[in-house]
Formats: structure tokens, sequence, C-alpha cells
């Protein structure tokens, strides 16, 4: 019954990245029927064998997290609204509980950030696609069809270090060649996006190309060196001129596709509201009167310091910090991955609303579950390395129980 849970929870990864694209009527996008069918099947498979695995810090400020956001509804200025992103939220708490259950070896967690990559190397084909067909959309970008392309563009760009990450920790040769393709292919894909968020980001994601280059043997530093010289050449013939002149005006756009004006109308919001807020998912309707009309607060932090206060605000910051805490004392590669990660999604959300949005859960929970799983092998360990059995338990105390490319 777990392995079904877990295969529902797979499933449930896989179809996040293109979620919008494909809509059920009367249910909404198929990641949410799937949401509900891994909920049910692990709520039922933990009543059956009768545990659940202690909740840690993570799951405890995330639910706490709800809690609050649903207190704000007494004092909400859009009620309505409140209700629905309360909704939201606890069904994201609910699928970083299932990642926090039944994946809690660093095996199934690879699995999961693979099905992650995977559903990436579709939304990339489908943009690929809209630049074939010659779809842009009405400011002259390239996106997958039915997506937002930022969204689009900060999605590919977090499967970057996930593709990395397993490239050179496990996997067959194909699968190490499809994690290492899809690298300069996100690029392209980010770059026909046009998203100038989505660059800025691919910064500190690419950082842990170099930051795991001595890992490598010669010949996966060859496939390297092929793998820029295919990025440049790729990145040479397929993106546009346009492209490139959206992404000159980072410095140069003095509002920043007018998300400066939102952001100052937002903080005058929070100085009038600093404590409790104006009530989770109120953003829009509180800076109206400013704005003269409603406007997202394309940002994920202001949005929740504006709609929660500094109480859900710290509560949220919270929440990331128990994801990546133990990091000090994960493995150098996992270390690093999860710090490459994090940053490159909280680099992410500052031009993006991304505060209820199920790739944000996922890589909190997934990050949180790498730490507790490292963890948990090392109190495990402990007591047999006492007893001189610390080489028989080495490789899985430094979290390699996957083949490495050193061995390949």
């Amino acid at each position: 019954m777990s392995t079904v849970a877990f295969g529902l929870l797979w499933l449930l990864v896989f179809t996040i990245p293109f979620e919008n694209i494909v809509l059920v009527s009367g249910t909404g996008t198929m990641s949410r029927i799937a949401g509900l069918v891994a909920l049910g099947v692990g709520a039922a498979v933990t009543a059956i064998r009768g545990r659940i695995r202690p909740p840690g810090p993570f799951l405890l400020f995330a639910t706490l997290f709800v809690f609050w956001s649903g207190a704000t509804i007494f004092w909400s200025v859009d009620p309505e609204e409140s209700v629905k992103r309360i909704k939201t939220y606890a069904q994201l708490v609910a699928m970083a509980w299932l990642v926090w259950e039944f994946a809690d070896t660093e095996e199934l967690q690879a699995h999961l950030a693979q099905a992650f990559v995977l559903a990436c190397w579709g939304v990339a084909a489908a943009t690929f696609m809209s630049y074939m067909r010659g779809t842009l959309t009405i400011d002259n970008r390239y996106t997958a069809e039915g997506l937002n392309g930022n969204d689009v563009a900060l999605t590919l760009v977090l499967g970057i270090p996930m593709a990395w990450y397993l490239a050179v920790l496990r996997g067959s040769w194909f699968v190490r060649w499809l994690n290492r393709a899809y690298v300069p292919i996100a690029l392209v894909a980010l770059l026909l996006t046009a998203s100038r968020g989505g660059f800025v980001a691919a910064l500190p994601a690419l950082a842990l190309i170099p930051w795991t280059f001595g890992r490598l043997d010669y010949r996966s530093k060859l496939v390297l060196s092929v793998l820029i010289v295919a990025s440049v050449w790729l990145v040479a013939i397929m993106v546009p001129s346009a492209s490139w002149e959206r992404l000159s005006t980072l410095q140069s756009d003095g509002t920043m596709g007018y998300r400066r004006i939102i952001w100052n109308a937002g903080f005058h919001v929070a100085l009038n509201h600093p404590v409790l807020g104006v009530g989770a998912g109120g953003f829009p309707l509180s800076v109206a009167t400013e704005l003269a009309k409603p406007f997202p607060a394309h940002n994920a932090f202001l949005s929740v310091w504006v709609e929660q206060g500094i109480i859900g605000f710290l509560i949220f910051i919270s929440v990331f910090v128990a994801a990546i805490v133990p990091h000090w004392r994960t493995p150098p590669l996992l270390s690093r991955f999860r710090v490459v990660l994090l940053v490159t999604l909280i680099i992410g959300m500052i031009p993006q609303n991304w505060d209820y949005v199920k790739s944000t859960w996922f890589i909190l929970a997934l990050l949180a579950a790498q730490g507790s799983s490292v963890e948990g092998v090392r109190r495990r360990s402990s007591f047999p390395r006492a007893l001189g059995h610390a080489g028989g338990l080495a490789r899985v105390g430094t979290a390699e129980p996957i083949r490495s490319e050193r061995a390949t």
C-alpha cells in the first residue's frame, strides 16, 4: 500500500510543472485531481498501518501558517478571496505532508525530483513548440500554451539544479544523459520566455555546476564542456532578438514592468496594517485605492507581509528556515544542492506570486525531507559505528546509497 501511495505522490509531482495546461471541467487542474487521489490513499495507508512520521519543525511551522491564515479571515478586507486562499494553503501543506510521510529516504526523494525534471522536459518541449509555430504572447514572448511565461521560466530554472544533482548522483547512462541534456534545453527555453525574473534566478541555479565540478571524473568534465558548447550554439541559433531586447531592460526599465509601483503601494498598506495584515488573499483589493484597480503583488514575500502582517510573515520565513536548517550536517553534495535550490526558489519568488504555488511547497517539503532522512540515518547508524562497523555504514552516512558519478 505504501508503494501505491508513493506512486500516486510521484504522479502528483509529475503534474505540477504543467498543471494548468490540461483542465478538467468541474474539477480543476489535473494536479488537483492527482493531489486529491494521492491524499486520500495516503491517509488510508497511514490509518491502516496505524502510525505516521512524527512531524518535524517544517510541518509544524507550515501548519501554523495555515492556522494563522485562517485567523485573518476575521479582519480580512476580502473575505471571499481569503477563504479561497486558506483552502489553497491547506491543500499545499497536505501535499507537503505526503512528501514528508512517503518520501523518507534519499532514493525516494530522488525519484520525486526526477518526476519534476521529467515534467520540466515537457514544459520546455511545449515552449519550443510555441516557438516553432511562431505563437507569440502579447508582449512578443514564447511560452508553453496555457501557462504564464514567468511561471514557465521559474519552473524551468528550478529544474536545473535538480537535473544536475541527479546527473551527478544516480541512474543509468540514459538517465544521466537525460538530466545533463536538460540544462542547455532549459536555458534556451528560458531565454525564449524572455523572463527577466527567471533569468536572474537562473544564475544561482547554474552555480551548482561549478560548485560540484570537483566531483566529476575526466569523462564527465568532457561532457560538461560539450554541454556548454551546445548551450551557446542553441542560444545563438534559436533565441530571437526580441527576447534579448526584453532581457536588456532588466536595469533600464524603471518600473520593472510596473512592479515597483505595485510594491510601493503594498508597502504603504503594510505600514498601515503592520501586525495583523489585511487578510489572506487581500493584497489586490488593498492596493486598489492607490492604484485605481486591484493588482497582485508580484512578490510572494511582500504579499504575505501585507496580507498576514508581520506575524504571518515571520511564520512564513520560519517555514523556509525549518526546511533548510539541517543542511550543515548533510554530505557536501546534498548540502550544496539544497542551498542552491532554496536560494534559487527565494530569488525566483521575489517577482512572482509563488507563496501559494505547488512548486514552492513541493520544493520546501523535499528539502525538509532530505534533511530529516539524513539526520535519521546518522542517528540510526551511530550505535553500529561505536561497535566498529563504520566502514560498512559510511556510504549510508554520507547519503550516497545511489551510484555516484565516480563509480561509472
